[in-house]
């Protein structure tokens, strides 16, 4: 529902320090994460250039993509250590801010791999499959890209790319 409103929410653009959005996006979260035992670590650079870019908008992608980990998460047997580690970094040579979701989950297969940002795929009984297509199509509206790195059995990587403020 949440994801719905945001989509028709007028973009409203400004200088963000992306760490603060998922400072913010894991807060929210906290007690979700804690509940499905999910040992999370906010990996973040302390020289974080700004991007500009919507902060609720990159705040409830963020979210969208930890709630997929913790339900990914949620599939490994019970006792299995759930982890979650979040990362941002700049990409000097790209002038990128970087930003990427691991977990050691399932992983994704081949076929869904190639789907997964498609509307409506959902590999989840209960899925609507639009959570990562808007995820992918708010990411473009701000420049930037999403893309998963997964092999079954391996955990997933997701990495979202945005173009900074700093042009030097």
């Amino acid at each position: 529902d949440l994801m719905e409103l945001i989509r028709h929410r007028e973009i409203k653009k400004e200088d963000v320090n992306v760490n603060v959005s998922l400072k913010r996006a894991t807060d929210l979260l906290t007690d979700e994460l804690r509940i499905k035992r999910v040992n999370w670590n906010l990996a973040l650079s302390d020289h974080l250039p700004l991007v500009h870019a919507d902060a609720i908008h990159l705040q409830q992608i963020f979210m969208n993509i930890i709630v997929n980990a913790i339900q990914a998460l949620g599939t490994l047997p019970k006792g299995t250590e759930r982890n979650l580690r979040i990362i941002s970094k700049f990409d000097e040579a790209g002038k990128k801010v970087v930003v990427r979701f691991e977990d050691n989950g399932p992983g994704i297969s081949l076929d869904d791999k190639n789907e997964i940002f498609e509307p409506f795929f959902s590999t989840k009984t209960k899925g609507s499959g639009i959570g990562l297509a808007l995820c992918k199509d708010l990411i473009a509206e701000h420049g930037g890209e999403i893309s998963v790195d997964s092999q079954p059995g391996q955990g997933a990587t997701f990495t979202i790319t945005l173009p900074s403020v700093r042009t030097n």
